[in-house]
Order: structure tokens, then sequence, then C-alpha cells
């Protein structure tokens, strides 16, 4: 559709514009269908400064080669926003914060689950030291001993980011906990 949209470590460009890496803020694809259809989509949403930028089937990945363009910008997405977004999480997190995910709220020092199924039932709270996690094709699947659970994600972006700031947020409570 003739829609430029450049990716390296130092900038992202569409079209027209152009915002240094450190300004994206928020940052999602994968597929999705649509009520009527039963058909897969491809999407990708960008925050960066004020501004929403959204990559599918109408503005960017149209005609026979969508599935390679695709893999390539989330590739390139991968290697170059997912990197500097967990640093800025994971310090949002360090400096008292707290990561609101679905169900799930991450802090420096557990994961709380929260049912969705009951009202009165309390989080479930899971030391990081005590979390396994790992992204499956939809979804991204955590325990804890005898508990379990499998989140089925849409956006894969959620797994991949998520399995990267739980495993930053882990290595350090690891790290001070052997220097103790």
């Amino acid at each position: 559709a003739g829609a430029l949209f450049l990716l390296d470590h130092r900038n992202l460009q569409w079209n027209e514009q152009t915002w240094p890496i450190q300004q994206v803020s928020a940052l999602r694809w994968g597929t999705y269908s649509t009520k009527d259809t039963n058909e897969r989509h491809r999407l990708v949403a960008i925050r960066v400064g004020e501004s929403e930028l959204f990559f599918d089937e109408r503005n960017f990945f149209g005609g026979e080669n969508a599935a390679d363009v695709y893999s390539r910008i989330v590739l390139a997405l991968e290697f170059f926003i997912v990197p500097s977004l967990v640093a800025h999480i994971v310090e949002e997190i360090r400096k008292g914060g707290a990561l609101q995910f679905d169900e799930l709220t991450v802090t420096r020092e557990e994961v709380l689950v929260h049912s969705a199924v009951s009202l009165r039932s309390q989080p479930q709270s899971i030391p990081l030291r005590d979390l396994q996690h790992r992204t499956e094709s939809d979804a991204w699947s955590i325990s804890a001993g005898e508990w379990k659970r499998k989140y089925l994600i849409v956006e894969t972006w959620n797994a991949v980011i998520m399995g990267r700031v739980i495993a930053a947020l882990t290595e350090e409570a690891d790290f001070s906990s052997s220097h103790e």
C-alpha cells in the first residue's frame, strides 16, 4: 500500500514520522479472528510517544508475501524493541511498581494471580523464586509446586515479554539471595 516502515537499533520510522526506540511504551503482535469468520488476521500494534501504530492486512500485511513480511517485522520487534521495553518494565518494578497483566500482578517479590471466576476468591501469591513458566504456541503456562495455570494468549507478545520480565526479576532475586 506504499507504507514505509523502518526499524533499527536507534529509531522506528512509519511513513514520514521517526521516533527513538526508547519512546516505545507498549507493543503487541499476534493473530486474531473476527466473530463473523474463522480467518486469522495478523496484527502489530506499537505505542510510541503519543502515537499508536497499527499494522494489519488493511495497511501493511496484504498480498501473497504477507506471512513473510509479518515474520520479518516480528523478528525485528523482538530484536530491537523488546529488550529496551523489558528493561524499562523491570526498572519500574524494581522501583516498587507493579505490572498488571490480565489476571496477574507482578512485583519485585511475587506474582499475584487474581481469579476472574469468583469475586470472593483471594489472590494466589507465588514467590518469583518458586515460579516456573514457559511459552507454548499461543499460551503462557505458569506453575509453582502443585499449582498450575495456563493463560491462553492470542497476542504472543504477552508471553515473550512476560517471560523476559520474570527471568530478569528472578535473576535479581537469585543474585541478591546468594550474597546475603
